[in-house]
């Protein structure tokens, strides 16, 4: 895309890969590259789903619950997958938990989608929202039908840290990557698991195996930064939260404990290129 865009040559991309860069522009805080690129997908792939629920979704950030509501009715097809997880979420980010179970309640039956794929997917738009009981009942849904998968096993370890029993996460996450040791997101939320035992050296450990899987994982690096600067090790954090900030130069807290080390550094002037 980015080449696409130097270039001024005319690149085909479908309608949900040009949605996947809006969001990755958005989580660099981009977004004006956010903003054009998900335009350009709207004018290659009028009335194309993901598009618009980018759209609407972003109204619905911003608090304008009316506008976001606008956008997701242009979609003809109210009963796609997306535009159900989209409702949910927003009865859920206006605190309207009843409303969002009883939405689903009224559309599952018509849902054409993998049972266990729609558990699972609905469990973490639940734990988006810290509602950790109801996002375990859908990934027990999810297990029921795989108890064997990495992933449901993963998103199980989430809850439990999300509900701060960690040791409990650690025995999933163990299960998980048992079963598939390159499971990248399954060793992220293993070293979350030790930092919230506040056991730094063994989160260092297992965040070098999400290292060793991609030696250029963003979150890993942030995650080892934290640890060594919970380990006040203020040298070594500099060095990995500089690395991550590459990565996610505008990432606030990045910045503010990059910030703090660079203080206890003693180097009160240093420069981002």
């Amino acid at each position: 895309y980015e080449e696409m865009l130097h270039s001024g040559r005319s690149v085909y991309l479908e309608a949900d890969e040009l949605t996947d860069i809006a969001e990755y522009y958005m989580m660099k805080g981009e977004t004006e590259k956010a903003t054009a690129c998900i335009e350009y997908a709207m004018r290659l792939h009028p009335g194309s789903v993901d598009p618009l629920i980018f759209q609407a979704r972003q109204h619905m950030f911003a608090d304008d619950m009316e506008g976001a509501k606008a956008i997701c009715n242009q979609i003809t097809d109210q009963t796609d997958r997306e535009v159900i997880f989209f409702n949910v979420e927003m009865y859920l980010h206006e605190n309207d938990l009843e409303g969002a179970q009883q939405y689903i309640e009224s559309v599952i039956e018509n849902i054409d989608d993998d049972p266990e794929q729609f558990a699972y997917d609905i469990a973490y738009v639940f734990l988006d929202y810290n509602y950790f009981q109801i996002a375990e009942e859908w990934c027990e849904k999810a297990l029921s039908i795989h108890p064997e998968n990495d992933k449901n096993l993963k998103l199980k370890a989430e809850i439990l840290l999300g509900r701060n029993e960690p040791e409990k996460a650690i025995q999933t996450l163990n299960q998980a990557l048992d079963i598939n040791p390159y499971n990248i997101f399954a060793w992220h939320a293993m070293t979350e698991a030790y930092i919230q035992l506040n056991d730094y050296s063994k989160a260092i450990e297992t965040v070098d195996f999400a290292l060793a899987i991609n030696e250029k994982d963003a979150h890993a690096m942030q995650l080892k930064a934290n640890c060594f600067f919970y380990l006040n090790n203020f040298k070594e954090a500099h060095r990995y939260y500089t690395a991550y900030l590459k990565e996610f130069p505008t990432d606030e807290v990045g910045l503010f404990y990059d910030g703090l080390c660079l203080s206890n550094l003693q180097r009160y002037l240093c420069f981002y290129k």
